[in-house]
């Protein structure tokens, strides 16, 4: 996509045309300059200083409406120091502040305002006007622990319920009047993650109402000691999250896996060009251990690194030189990939699988 063109010629610029033209650096502020440009659909890149707006004012002939305020204002009001004042407190207090009390204010209270009493134990939920949890009773108590059978089952605050097994923790969640949220997920024992999951959809069909299962994705392997975020490498090795790939979707998901299957089947190597200068030693790096790269897509080359590091915790172990530093390197790139603007995209958050009727 081609750059905006902007109206600005600096050609044009000719202070020396209207005395007045100096004063309206001292007398707009770049927000003001901003509104003005913006009000006139005149485009502006951002991040510049004062110059390049009162330049672009300038050059656009806006001047030439504004140029006779700053003397106007001058001769009404001679000391300097009161003239920011005169401009600028009248405009906010007859012109601003009304439409704002009377506009914006009800609004606020009346749909916001409620809802921050239901939310203070939310870490990450993603519905504004959620239900409160619902205290489960002696029936529902009773089906969570023959449904997590050989767990240890603790409730606290009356509504979050935590399974564990010998200390270690399992699982977090609390039931809503239409849907159970999993806070927390933990491999424990000889319990999988995939195992636990199942297990909540035998749960929810058997709680009355319960229509679907929401959870959030901060999913993390560890390789080696090193932590690794599952999703992001999920997603370039087979296209969908772990949690995707079990049924847990975002509202946007069918839009991610658009753009994830654009970013993976590219050449690696476009790919890894399209990294900031900034991580080159990481680039150099991943070229020397994992060089074959010709020919590859990018979900090729990450299965084949991820293949080639299995490949020596098999035969060398974790102890080895070689090892943990690929493991490393996968950690390192991972994390950088996962902040690429023009990469991969997944909305971790308000995961929710729908539930048939039990």
């Amino acid at each position: 996509m081609s750059s905006p063109t902007y109206l600005y010629q600096k050609q044009i610029y000719m202070p020396k045309e209207d005395e007045g033209l100096s004063s309206i650096s001292k007398s707009m502020t770049v927000d003001k300059l901003k509104t003005e440009l913006t009000k006139n659909k005149i485009g502006y890149s951002k991040g510049n200083n004062k110059a390049y707006y009162v330049d672009l004012y300038i050059s656009n002939g806006l001047h030439n409406k504004a140029v006779t305020s700053p003397r106007k204002s001058a001769r009404k009001s001679p000391p300097k120091s009161a003239r920011k004042s005169a401009r600028k407190s009248p405009p906010k207090s007859t012109r601003k502040s009304p439409p704002k009390s009377t506009r914006k204010s009800p609004p606020k209270s009346t749909r916001k305002s409620p809802p921050k009493k239901d939310d203070k134990s939310r870490q990450g939920r993603s519905s504004t006007d959620e239900p409160k949890p619902i205290i489960p009773n002696e029936e529902t108590i009773k089906t969570i622990k023959r449904i997590f059978s050989g767990k240890d089952i603790n409730i606290t605050n009356e509504i979050e319920i935590h399974i564990s097994e010998k200390g270690e923790d399992c699982a977090l969640f609390i039931i809503y009047p239409d849907h159970i949220y999993i806070e927390a997920l933990h491999k424990c024992g000889a319990t999988t993650g995939n195992n636990l999951l199942e297990k909540f959809d035998i749960l929810a069909s058997e709680i009355p109402n319960m229509t679907y299962v929401r959870l959030d994705d901060d999913s993390n392997i560890q390789i080696c000691g090193r932590e690794i975020k599952l999703y992001t490498l999920k997603i370039l090795t087979t296209g969908q999250s772990w949690y995707n790939s079990k049924g847990y979707v975002s509202d946007n998901n069918d839009d991610q896996k658009t753009v994830n299957a654009r970013v993976i089947n590219m050449q690696y190597e476009e790919f890894r060009d399209k990294l900031s200068a900034q991580e080159a030693t990481v680039i150099d790096t991943g070229n020397r251990l994992f060089p074959e790269t010709k020919q590859k897509t990018v979900q090729d080359y990450f299965k084949y690194v991820l293949n080639d590091i299995n490949r020596n915790i098999k035969e060398k172990g974790c102890g080895d030189k070689e090892t943990i530093e690929k493991c490393i390197w996968l950690s390192k790139i991972i994390n950088i990939i996962k902040e690429m603007p023009y990469s991969i995209r997944y909305n971790q958050s308000g995961l929710v699988k729908e539930q048939l009727a039990g």
